[in-house]
């Protein structure tokens, strides 16, 4: 798949690439995740059942849905594992990652520094200025 080099680059990136077990790609994926996204799900839930159980035979311990609407298919379907291995909810995941950033910035537990040349903020006359230059 023309995702898997990208995908790949995230996993390493992250320091994750001795844990990584593999790529497992569905059948026909275009075509079922289109049927399932029209209501008749049975060719992507056997595709991706199948497909994890490749990944778990080769030693997956969890599964990450390579896409988002695969992922949101499985999660509208309330399918959350295959045979005992969680399957991640991506897109649930970072909606949840960001309300904590934002929480833990509200109650102070974590901010950001606003020195040195990259992080500094211009003044805010500045700000101003540039804005009333540039976008009216």
């Amino acid at each position: 798949s023309e995702l898997a080099e990208p995908l790949l680059e995230n996993i390493n990136r992250a320091g994750l690439g001795h844990r990584f077990s593999g790529f497992q790609y569905l059948t026909d994926g275009t075509e079922i995740v289109d049927e399932a996204l029209r209501g008749d799900t049975r060719r992507f839930t056997k595709g991706f059942e199948s497909s994890a159980r490749l990944a778990i035979g080769q030693g997956a311990q969890l599964l990450l849905p390579g896409e988002g609407l695969p992922n949101e298919i499985l999660w509208h379907l309330g399918i959350h594992d295959i045979d005992g291995v969680p399957i991640i909810d991506s897109d649930g995941l970072v909606v949840k990652m960001a309300e904590l950033m934002v929480e833990l910035v509200r109650l102070n537990i974590l901010s950001r520094s606003r020195t040195g040349y990259w992080l500094g903020r211009p003044d805010p006359a500045y700000l101003r200025h540039l804005s009333e230059v540039f976008w009216q």
